[in-house]
């Protein structure tokens, strides 16, 4: 592997002249029937982005696992960046949160300027080694109507 890093062609992505860059970006955005797509260095980057790119206006809050990185980790990042705040879920089951425990902390848009209605709900994977069952949680993508 140092041996391919140390030999492939490189370029300043910043201007578009990374040719492995540019591919990686060009294969992603054609498996997801995309326009286009971004490389991210890092998970932060890559949360932070897409939390931001959801949370245009504020007030919002975000329903999440309080060990998942946006809330533990990441600098306040969601807090800074997007003005949103967390509404975390203690995992009942040790393990991972479930859809009645996301349904019950979800904050519904009645008008009430005191609130930060719920726009999206942040599920991760994996928690401290514990992956969240896709499947399971699915009913409350379906019921909750907040993931775009």
């Amino acid at each position: 592997m140092l041996q391919r890093m140390a030999t492939v062609e490189t370029g300043d992505d910043v201007y578009g002249e990374d040719p492995s860059i540019n591919k990686l970006e060009r294969r992603m955005a054609d498996l997801c029937e995309k326009e286009d797509s971004l490389f991210c260095t890092t998970g932060t980057l890559s949360n932070q982005l897409g939390l931001r790119s959801l949370l245009t206006v504020p007030p919002y809050s975000v329903v999440c696992d309080e060990a998942c990185h946006v809330n533990v980790y990441e600098a306040s990042g969601l807090a800074y960046l997007s003005r949103a705040q967390t509404i975390t879920i203690a995992a009942s089951n040790d393990k991972y949160i479930t859809v009645d425990e996301i349904k019950k902390k979800i904050v519904v848009d009645d008008g009430d300027v005191h609130c930060a209605p719920t726009r999206v709900i942040s599920l991760e994977n994996t928690i401290n080694g514990v992956v969240s069952i896709f499947t399971y949680l699915e009913p409350c993508f379906l019921t909750c109507g907040l993931i775009v």
